[in-house]
């Protein structure tokens, strides 16, 4: 079967939920529709599974050093001994962000955890892009749960902000690097057998356990909303364990967005 008619056909499913959603008596909003969410979220699992060509990103955020930054809005500091870290956030439960210190200008390694991280910016111009107005923050939340790729029943409310190593950031693709603009569908010879293990063990969770993730492999996240234009959503990376980070912030999602909203001179409902 032709690939890209086999994605139309993963998807419609999801569209027919959709659908009839619009038509329900119970006048729920789109957001607390269980049921047309958990349609979409695995359509968009199934659609990850397999990664086309045409799918590459080629404009993905890069991350190199404070003296040659891929966007003029990248924070970076440098250490006392030089060392180059990045701003990057991670969206999660209010429990898991209790879990790591209180914002502070001191270093830690990240023993145990990888989380997944995008850039604050481009976390920010595709959140607006998709949603510029918005006055309800439970619609606010599960938008940002599409658009990151995460499951609907998740249960994260907010977001918290690392100064992390830039050497210690990868991208979950084939070629990790994270100093290019997009990603390969397959590795390169100098993959290392760790990563390459790695890689297939996430591969096998993400489409095949019984909390899968429609993990794109391509760099970016998958943006699984039914009426999105694009299911490319912000760059992502990874912090590696071990690696050397600082606490800069902790946010609530609805916090964070009137405020980048206010920076944008939009006015989110109050």
């Amino acid at each position: 079967m032709n690939k890209i008619l086999y994605k139309i056909l993963v998807f419609l499913p999801c569209l027919l939920v959709l659908c009839s959603s619009c038509t329900d008596d119970s006048d729920r909003p789109w957001y607390q529709d269980v049921e047309a969410l958990e349609s979409c979220y695995l359509a968009a699992v199934r659609d990850a599974e397999e990664a086309l060509p045409q799918e590459i990103c080629r404009t993905l955020p890069a991350i190199v050093s404070p003296d040659s930054l891929d966007d003029l809005r990248q924070q970076w500091m440098v250490s006392a001994d030089g060392k180059a870290f990045v701003l990057v956030g991670s969206m999660m439960s209010s429990a898991e962000a209790e879990g790591y210190p209180a914002p502070s200008d001191e270093l830690f390694t990240m023993d145990g955890r990888m989380p997944w991280v995008t850039l604050p910016y481009d976390l920010a111009d595709h959140l607006l892009e998709r949603l510029p107005v918005c006055s309800d923050s439970l619609e606010c939340r599960m938008r940002l749960v599409q658009l990151l790729g995460l499951p609907p029943a998740c249960d994260y409310d907010c977001i918290t902000f690392f100064y992390a190593e830039a050497d210690g950031l990868f991208r979950p693709t084939p070629d990790n690097e994270t100093t290019d603009h997009e990603a390969e569908l397959d590795f390169p010879a100098s993959a290392t057998p760790d990563y390459r293990e790695w890689f297939e063990e996430n591969r096998q969770f993400s489409y095949f356990s019984d909390t899968p993730y429609p993990w794109t492999r391509l760099g970016y996240t998958y943006d699984w909303h039914g009426g999105t234009s694009s299911h490319v959503g912000p760059g992502e990376f990874i912090i590696r364990e071990g690696a050397t980070v600082r606490v800069a912030a902790k946010t609530g999602i609805w916090s964070w967005y009137r405020e980048i909203s206010r920076q944008t001179n939009r006015q989110p409902g109050i």
